[in-house]
């Protein structure tokens, strides 16, 4: 953890991809050197630091027995070759190397960087796309790890260049991102990708990288492999557990059936469309655990949901309230977050026999009057989050009954609405006492 920038928060999903990446993810379990920043809404860790101190001693103590290399001051750069000749892993912040590369004529850059035969990862703040920028195609033969940090690039960083054992990519891009149609030829083992880009393409040849567990983007198309011109392989990604973002023209039956996996889904539907957006063949994935819709100009309809999916957020779905009854079916349900009209209509009134497991709830920017709900609508919440509510009149007065129930959190809502919310805290209280 030594080698991320100094009291930076660490998004820990991102923190185990790496360590899976590299292979030591057991050796870390057992050692309580993590303090807790961000808890997630189903309380696990999302975003965690380490103290200053700690920080310093794991470079030191890395650098020393040449595990990686920290690049911080102009001064660091200057001794850059020399330092990282044996490291494992090279690690460079903020942007330091972009700027002495941009201020010299790389000639005594690129050549160092190409003998370096050792380096398993490289991990970097901000752009340092031009770590690639070389006539030598196999710089990094052992590199498992490629994080090229926040900086833009606008187009696919690495071109025939054959990295057998990386199992972890990421970059930042603008524009459109076309993923090479030959990465199953040189990334083979990849497990992770990760593209900050709300225009992704990916190739159809994308169903030939059977060891992919992680697909992150800022939106991309998945094409469907039944238009695949590859005969006799088995189109089958069983490995993959996260798909996020994807178009919802990408959420097709035939896509669905050959991720059976798949845990965690993220879709993000934008198109012009004069008719509803149907999103039936989520039924199609049933080790579905966590779903986030997110829709700008439609409305969602003729939805259904996995029997196990535990956290969901809508976000702009434009639901009529009467059809919420699909969402309290959902057995396992533990999560839900509604942000900006996920539904709409002035009154929610909830059934008996819904939600039976849920425990956090957040409504955000909703136009919500009228919520009439009762204990036993309710009756697993811990946690009712409320943001920008403003046409809500009050809460239910006997949400406070509810024996689980340990927060209620506002912002920017009714003055009424906050009324209530300190009436039934009272209540909340009175029946822990």
């Amino acid at each position: 953890m030594g080698v991320l920038p100094e009291d930076e928060e660490i998004c820990v999903s991102k923190l185990i991809k790496l360590w899976v990446a590299e292979e030591f993810l057991g050796d870390l379990i057992s050692r309580n050197l993590i303090l807790i920043s961000k808890k997630s809404s189903s309380r696990k860790i999302k975003t965690c630091s380490i103290h200053d101190i700690l920080r310093d001693l794991c470079i030191r103590k890395a650098q020393k027995e040449k595990f990686f290399h920290v690049t911080v001051t102009n001064k660091d750069f200057r001794i850059f070759a020399e330092g990282i000749k044996y490291s494992r892993s090279l690690c460079i912040h903020p942007d330091i190397f972009h700027k002495e590369l941009s201020n010299s004529d790389n000639s005594n850059v690129n050549p160092s960087v190409g003998s370096l035969p050792l380096v398993c990862s490289i991990l970097c703040s901000h752009l340092a796309s031009e770590i690639y920028e070389s006539g030598d195609r196999n710089l990094f033969p052992l590199l498992r790890v490629l994080d090229l940090g926040k900086g833009k690039l606008d187009g696919f960083p690495i071109r025939e260049t054959k990295l057998v054992h990386a199992r972890y990519l990421s970059f930042s891009g603008y524009g459109k991102i076309s993923i090479p149609k030959i990465l199953p030829n040189y990334l083979w083992n990849l497990q992770n990708l990760i593209v900050d880009c709300e225009n992704v393409h990916l190739p159809e040849e994308i169903w030939r990288m059977p060891q992919l567990r992680h697909l992150l983007f800022g939106m991309c198309y998945l094409p469907c492999p039944a238009r695949s011109p590859i005969d006799g392989d088995n189109l089958i990604l069983e490995n993959l557990l996260t798909l996020s973002k994807v178009s919802s023209v990408s959420c097709t039956k035939e896509v669905f059936e050959r991720v059976p996996n798949l845990k965690k889904l993220g879709i993000f539907s934008k198109q012009w469309i004069t008719s509803p957006l149907s999103l039936d063949t989520l039924v199609d994935l049933p080790q579905l655990e966590n779903l986030r819709i997110r829709n700008v100009f439609s409305t969602l309809m003729n939805f259904t949901f996995p029997p196990n999916t535990r956290k969901l957020t809508l976000d702009g779905c434009r639901i009529p309230w009467k059809h919420m009854t699909i969402v309290g079916s959902i057995p396992n349900l533990e999560v839900l977050k509604l942000r900006y009209h996920a539904f709409y209509g002035p009154e929610w009134e909830p059934r008996e026999g819904e939600f039976c497991k849920l425990k956090f709830l957040l409504l955000h920017s909703m136009r919500l009057k009228q919520w009439r709900a009762y204990k036993t609508h309710f009756p697993s919440l811990v946690r009712l989050i409320l943001r920008a509510c403003l046409e809500l009149m009050e809460i239910p007065c006997s949400i406070g009954d509810i024996s689980t129930l340990q927060i209620i959190d506002l912002d920017d809502t009714s003055p009424s609405a906050v009324t209530s919310a300190k009436e039934n805290t009272r209540r909340t209280k009175e029946l822990g006492k």
